[in-house]
């Protein structure tokens, strides 16, 4: 099992067999690690994303956020361009659900953050390995995102997402850390 796919049927089989009660005590826990931390405190714009098939959970992250007046963006897939855009967010509600049924901002132009510029981007991933590689979905939307945004990259998973080590191509870009119920990894 060392492919990048073989390693993405495994996990996302695994995640898609968790149940409900599971993913909500271990998101919390991994949502407390992130407000707890010194990095979200210090924040002023954070990059966030709504679940899709089981991932962790980021709705305490973004009603907190919202409570403490910090600027939080959103995804949103462009599937022509092959590239993500980040929109803000300023009510819980003001989302809608894409192609592939995943919660996306509302665009607005005049609440998109061009210039990529956060100061914390927490993004999901099928699995990530022991050095805070990630390994997504195989589209390369945050593959082409990562490198031109600034911020420090947390990587949101639950524990049966870790592996060793993952297939690393020239374009990946490492998170600065990995948070899971159980742990945080920094390399």
């Amino acid at each position: 099992m060392n492919t990048k796919e073989a390693i993405r049927t495994k996990i996302l089989r695994q995640r898609l067999e968790l149940r409900p009660q599971q993913i909500q005590q271990w998101s919390r826990a991994i949502q407390e690690s992130v407000l707890g931390s010194e990095e979200y405190l210090k924040a002023e714009r954070i990059a966030l994303y709504a679940p899709f098939r089981n991932e962790v959970e980021t709705d305490a992250l973004l009603h907190k956020a919202l409570a403490d007046r910090k600027e939080v963006y959103y995804p949103q897939w462009n599937p022509a361009e092959r590239s993500i855009r980040f929109f803000r967010v300023t009510d819980p509600e003001s989302f809608q659900t894409s192609l592939w049924g995943i919660a996306e901002p509302i665009p607005d132009a005049t609440h998109e953050n061009r210039e990529l510029l956060f100061d914390l981007i927490l993004i999901p991933g099928v699995a990530f390995d022991l050095q805070a590689h990630r390994l997504g979905y195989g589209v390369g939307g945050y593959d082409r995102l990562l490198p031109r945004a600034q911020g420090v990259i947390w990587g949101l998973a639950f524990d049966l997402q870790l592996v060793d080590t993952l297939p690393i191509e020239p374009h990946d870009v490492a998170c600065n850390q990995v948070i899971t119920e159980k742990k945080i990894i920094k390399p």
